[in-house]
């Protein structure tokens, strides 16, 4: 395991940084029952790192990509009078306020 710039332990390669994410749901997990695909929703990556479920192969981070796997129950539907940018400052702001 290595580190990126002593913040984020790397222990698969290619990695990507970044937590906060908001997008369009493209495929849904066969147990998924509060998303649909099209759904715009928001996400904390950062607190994947937290949950008991046992996700193999998800890093705890990953908004700096196309595509980004998310637990169902770290997500959460984008506020649809927000603009991209101002939904995905929500995660994050959200849970510090």
């Amino acid at each position: 395991m290595g580190y990126v710039q002593g913040i984020f332990a790397v222990s698969q390669f290619p990695f990507a940084i970044g937590f906060d994410v908001t997008g369009t749901v493209v495929e849904v997990g066969a147990n998924v029952t509060k998303f649909k695909v099209g759904d715009k929703v928001i996400a904390d990556l950062g607190l994947k790192e937290t949950t008991n479920d046992n996700v193999k192969n998800v890093p705890h981070c990953g908004a700096v990509a196309e595509f980004s796997v998310v637990p169902e129950k770290l997500a959460a539907h984008a506020a649809k009078e927000f603009s991209p940018e101002e939904n995905c400052a929500m995660p994050l702001a959200g849970l510090t306020s």
